[in-house]
């Protein structure tokens, strides 16, 4: 008498491969139908020795476990991963505010010193602009001296040059007294300059 099995149990209880069961399928040399999708095998009832079948479902409950064990495994190691992960995003996190307020507080630093320079500009341009040059008086204050000295073009680095120069010259307009480490200016004509 002949029994209906799935290709897997008759791979089984024939001894072969489940490609062998289809070779011979195909061959012809079983004999098989299909029913909602799957193949299956008639086998003869004589051929079932059910001892492999039952060390077989053992076998696959012990490789399920083991893969499921195995599963397990990898799921926990994943968890610890993820946990590690998430410190190292907080920790990065915690970083980058940090130093973005340093590169905040620094530019605010910079921004107040910048403010704190123009302000005191202002203020200078202002005194000059408004202080008027005494003509009566015999020498000019290198202040004066170096606003006349702009109002003619010059920039403070030709300033300073002209003034070492026509030193070294001994130009009687300008005396420098290098024991005093003082400097007199002329109130005298600068057209030349």
């Amino acid at each position: 008498m002949e029994v209906l099995v799935s290709t897997n149990e008759a791979a089984n209880i024939l001894g072969l491969s489940v490609q062998g069961v289809h070779y011979r399928i195909k061959t012809k040399k079983l004999r098989s139908i299909k029913k909602d999708g799957k193949t299956f095998v008639y086998v003869d009832q004589g051929q079932i020795n059910t001892t492999p079948l039952v060390q077989e479902t053992t076998n696959e409950v012990n490789q399920n476990e083991a893969i499921i064990k195995s599963k397990n495994e990898q799921i926990s190691l994943l968890k610890k991963t993820l946990k590690w992960i998430n410190k190292q995003h907080i920790k990065e996190i915690t970083r980058l505010e940090r130093s973005h307020d340093k590169v905040i507080d620094t530019f605010k630093s910079e921004i107040n010193l910048l403010q704190k320079a123009y302000n005191e500009l202002q203020k200078l341009y202002k005194v000059q602009n408004t202080k008027p040059i005494a003509l009566d008086k015999p020498y000019l204050s290198l202040e004066e001296f170096i606003l006349l000295m702009k109002q003619k073009g010059k920039n403070i680095k030709d300033i300073k040059r002209l003034i070492l120069l026509r030193v070294q010259l001994n130009d009687s307009r300008f005396y420098y007294d290098s024991s005093l480490n003082i400097l007199q200016i002329k109130n005298a004509d600068f057209n030349d300059l």
